[in-house]
Order: C-alpha cells, then structure tokens, then sequence
C-alpha cells in the first residue's frame, strides 16, 4: 500500500505541476500575448494545437492527475469517511479536490473540444494554401475567445486546487 501511495502522489504531483503550470501560463501570458499581437500572435497558437501533440499531453496530464487524486483521496479519507472529511485538512484537501475535478470536467467537455475544433480549422486553412476566409477568420476568433474565457475558469479553478492541496498537509 505504501508504494502504491508514493506512486499514485507522484503521478499526482508531477501530473498536476505540468498541468496545472501550463494552464496558469496559458490564461496569464500565452493567451494575452496571442491576442494583443493578432494576426501574428495567433501563428504561434495556430502552430502549438495544429503542429504539436499538446493537446494530447494535456489531456493526459489532467487525466493522470485527477485519476491518481481520487484514489488518494479515497486512501487518505479511509475510504471517504465523514469524519475525516469534516476535519480542517479534510476539509481543505475536499474543497481543492472539487476544485481540480470541476477544473478537469471544464478543460474536457470545454475546452479539449474547443482546441480540437480550432487545430481541425487551421488545418482546414492550411491546406486550403492561402489565407483564411472572412468566414474562417471570424471562427477562429470566436474560438480563441471562447478558449481564452474557458482557460481562465479552468486557471481559477486549479488555482484552488492547488492552494486546498498545499495548505491541507499544515491543518
């Protein structure tokens, strides 16, 4: 049992670093930038869902995260028992625990989607050899909105995860 725990936090932890880091990046830096030097900005964009495997790692990272953090939780709470629960680390480890997976179900039913949608499109465009429609242009910015709007739900949302996490193990 004991190394299972040791795996299952190290899955958590180096899965929710990468994942939860990357998204408070993305919503703080890489999104503004991209928008406020569009047209250009959106080619680094256009490249990093079209041209790479991010959204696959991602995808991953939260899965690997919010799936070691459930069996965690439910070792640590001793099968979820009420007591520990309504403890003050239990309490806290719970709230960051909704947090992440409300963060996790967002990222996957939103913004997964979103992103897939908008890698789909710019290689609709590039394929296409010239540039984007009137009517490609406009998609492509309502997705980076509506993924811009949805990064930053999921950003706040690990951001409590994060903190109901770290201050959990001090109550």
């Amino acid at each position: 049992m004991r190394s299972l725990v040791l795996v299952l936090r190290l899955v958590h932890v180096v899965g929710g670093v990468f994942w939860a880091g990357t998204a408070f990046f993305m919503a703080a830096f890489l999104g503004p930038s991209v928008a406020a030097t569009a047209p250009d900005g959106s080619k680094v964009m256009g490249h990093l869902l079209a041209r790479t495997r991010f959204n696959t790692v991602m995808g991953l990272a939260a899965t690997l995260t919010a799936v070691s953090g459930v069996i965690l939780f439910v070792i640590v709470s001793g099968n979820l028992q009420m007591a520990w629960i309504g403890t003050p680390a239990g309490l806290a480890l719970s709230i960051g625990a909704v947090a992440g997976l409300l963060g996790f179900l967002h990222g996957m039913a939103v913004i997964l989607p979103t992103s897939m949608r908008t890698a789909s499109l710019i290689r609709e465009i590039a394929a296409s050899g010239g540039p984007p429609s009137p009517e490609q242009g406009a998609q492509l910015g309502a997705l980076a909105a509506k993924s811009g709007r949805n990064s930053r739900i999921v950003a706040y949302l690990l951001v409590i995860a994060v903190v109901g996490m770290a201050v959990s193990e001090a109550l």
